[in-house]
């Protein structure tokens, strides 16, 4: 299943391609979000959905899934969930060479593949 909050007369060439070569893929691929639930909250003050004073509670935006595929290869989505541009730091690659960085747009995803994990690494990903 493939789902989109786009009107899909208005998604462009490209995206309907990457769409499409999602339904290609009937092989499950396992996921995880190693990051969900661990980010700080930070409350400001500000008003609720009935207009009344409320702690507001906020959280990183960007949600980040790691795939693994058949080969072994794993991939990082970068979901950028909020209004605003951001850019984050990308799991550290093997021998402790420092990661990527990853600019994303307002609502913007992106999945980036890293290198063959090592047997150590593998471990890591799949926390």
């Amino acid at each position: 299943m493939v789902m989109t909050s786009d009107h899909f007369d208005e998604v462009s060439s490209d995206r309907k391609a990457m769409f499409a070569s999602f339904l290609r893929q009937t092989e499950p691929l396992p996921s995880n979000f190693p990051d969900l639930g661990r980010a700080a909250l930070r409350y400001t003050l500000g008003t609720n959905h009935l207009g009344k004073p409320a702690a507001l509670a906020a959280s990183d935006a960007v949600l980040m899934q790691h795939i693994r595929d058949p080969r072994g290869v794993v991939s990082v989505n970068a979901f950028n969930t909020s209004a605003q541009p951001v850019t984050r730091l990308l799991p550290r690659k093997p021998a402790g060479k420092s990661g990527q960085f990853v600019a994303l747009e307002p609502f913007q995803s992106r999945v980036i593949s890293l290198s063959h994990p090592s047997q150590s690494e593998q471990a890591s990903y799949e926390d």
